[in-house]
């Protein structure tokens, strides 16, 4: 289920939004998460993993001409943070947690 939640300072440092709301879903911990991306008609989507406990980043493969297929796992502590482009517009960011790592979570944001 994806929750709309109020923009926050955490979320808009990390993705540099200017949005006023972001998406926020809790997935089982063993979830794949498609990090698949190329334009199509102005959309692309960019994704980023983001440890909370580090704050290290990185950037999951989002796969390559003529195949874009690209799954991410994530680990304990990590957020897939997904922004870009839709229809020409900067997209409203999607962070997706597992379900072990909502109190984590709740503290991060702030």
């Amino acid at each position: 289920m994806i929750d709309t939640r109020p923009m926050t300072s955490s979320v808009r440092r990390l993705t540099g939004s200017r949005k006023r709301t972001f998406w926020l879903s809790f997935s089982p911990d063993d979830t794949s998460h498609s990090t698949a991306s190329y334009w199509d008609s102005g959309s692309r989507d960019k994704y980023s993993v983001i440890n909370m406990r580090t704050s290290r980043i990185r950037y999951p493969f989002t796969g390559r001409f003529p195949i874009f297929k690209a799954d991410t796992v994530l680990e304990p502590g990590e957020i897939l943070v997904g922004t870009g482009v839709s229809q020409g517009k900067p997209a409203t960011p999607h962070l997706r947690v597992r379900e072990s790592d909502k109190d984590l979570f709740d503290e991060w944001n702030v």
